[in-house]
């Protein structure tokens, strides 16, 4: 089956934190309630909220998929780029 390379981000339901990543699956549902595939992260601190609050307490939503790791990557800079120069 071939992989799919996605841009997604986690958000915490506990603290409101939203994580960004790039990950490849073979789920072609990753980031919607009919995903089979259960990642939403290998951030130290994501990890380790889990572990408290379960993984029930985080939401995973696919922003955009792609065929390449290099265009998720791509992606994913300019996304975190986009996001840091914005101050509320």
């Amino acid at each position: 089956m071939l992989k799919m390379w996605f841009l997604y981000k986690t958000m915490s339901l506990v603290d409101n934190r939203v994580y960004f990543g790039v990950y490849a699956t073979n789920d072609i549902f990753f980031g919607t309630p009919d995903a089979t595939d259960p990642y939403c992260g290998e951030n130290a601190i994501i990890l380790e909220e889990i572990k408290r609050y379960g993984r029930q307490r985080f939401r995973v939503e696919a922003i955009r998929g792609f065929a390449t790791e290099k265009e998720a990557r791509e992606a994913d800079r300019k996304s975190t780029r986009l996001n840091s120069s914005h101050t509320d």
